[in-house]
This record gives structure tokens, sequence and C-alpha cells, in this order.
């Protein structure tokens, strides 16, 4: 009995410490927009500031747009948010928005997005890597956008368009609810037909596997990585 209770006053104390280093942990990643001074919106512990997405099944774009929003009710030029303990900056100003993606380019273009070229190479892409790996890679893939090649790949957007049309269609003469997110993620064809060979019904297996791993490679690259996540499932 005695050996019981120190056991359990052992595990309420480990316990008990690893909420405390939790909450400190938080409590120091929720001071990085302070710390430099930028215009940020108020988090909680854990989510940050994606609350709503997980309570109250909001899209997130909504929840984006209603924190651009506020921001700019602020008349701030840009902000910072939080997605869990990951601060991510938010640009307001169009000036702003044009010095990103022009002149300052070279010190926005990594995205702190998962990838790991060793155990999961597909997601070792143009939108996921940094740095010089990321100069590299569009050096390589600039030829493949020339206006030649891209009317090649017209006929594919036009069956595309054809299938899309036909299944909206479909589903109107059933009187069925329209869910325009999983619609539109089946009509991948453009990148399906080019990397896996597949039709959109063919293809939704890949979309229902690629989910989760898209919501580790966007909200939590490190657990990503940790863990080994397959792009392709």
């Amino acid at each position: 009995m005695i050996l019981s209770d120190c056991l359990l006053t052992t595990l309420a104390g480990v316990f008990l410490a690893l909420i405390i280093t939790f909450i400190v942990y938080y409590k120091w990643s929720f001071t990085y927009w302070k710390n430099l001074d930028v215009p940020y919106v108020k988090p909680t512990i854990p989510l940050g500031n994606i609350v709503a997405p997980l309570k109250e099944r909001v899209q997130f774009a909504v929840v984006l747009k209603h924190i651009y929003d506020e921001l700019k009710r602020k008349k701030a030029r840009h902000g910072g948010i939080y997605i869990f303990s990951s601060p991510v900056y938010m640009i307001i100003d169009l000036e702003y928005v044009k010095n990103v993606l022009t002149k300052d380019f070279k010190y926005f273009m990594d995205r702190g997005m998962y990838y790991n070229e060793k155990d999961d190479p597909i997601s070792a892409h143009l939108f996921t890597l940094d740095g010089e790996k990321w100069k590299n890679v569009r050096v390589k893939l600039t030829p493949t956008f020339t206006s030649g090649k891209m009317k090649m790949m017209f006929q594919t957007l036009l069956d595309c368009e054809k299938n899309l049309h036909e299944t909206i269609e479909n589903l109107l003469l059933h009187n069925q609810p329209l869910d325009m997110k999983r619609l539109l993620g089946c009509f991948l064809d453009v990148i399906g037909s080019c990397v896996f060979s597949r039709t959109w019904f063919e293809g939704l297996q890949y979309v229902k596997m690629g989910k989760f791993s898209l919501f580790l490679m966007y909200n939590l690259p490190e657990t990503g990585e940790n863990v080994k996540s397959k792009s392709c499932g």
C-alpha cells in the first residue's frame, strides 16, 4: 500500500510537472509577436488562434478572414497569429504583399512546412522546400511551365471541367446537397493524372489518404517529421 501511494504521488508529480512545462512553453511561444512589436490577435492555449474550426466546425479560411478583418479594424498593415504554438505572419497592406513577392522574396521563400527527403521523397517539392533546395527545384521546374507545355495540359483541364459539370448536374437532379470542398477536392485531374495517372473517381482514395498528411504538413510540420508522415499515405 505504501509503495502504491508513493507510485501514485510520483506519477501525479510527473503529470503536474508536464502540465506546468506545457503551459510555460506555450506562454513563452505566445510572446513571439509581442517581442517583435508586431500587432497580433490574442491566442489561447493550446490551439492558438484556430479554436473556432475545431469547436464550431467553421472553415479555416473563414477564421483567417475574421482575423484579417480584426487586424484591419485596428489599422494594422500586418500582423501575427498562432497556429497551435507556431507563429504565422499575416500581411494586410497590399504594398507589403508586393514587397514580399518581389524585392523581399528572398526573406520569405521558406514556408515552414513538413518535408522529409529521406523517408518521403514526394513531400520534398516546390511548395514545401526551403532555401537553396527550393531555388534548385524552381530552376529545374521553370521550363515545365512554358506556354507550349501549358497548352498540352489544356485538354486535361477540359476533361476535368466536363466531369465536374456532369457530377454537379447529377447531384442537382437528385436534389442532393453539394459539399463544395469535398467535390472540388476530387477534381484534381491536372495533378492526379500527371503524378498518379488516375482520373478523379479513381483518385478518391488518394484524397482520403492525403487529408491527415496535409493537416500535419501545414499545421504540425515537426510532428509530421517525427512520425515520418507520408504524403500519399
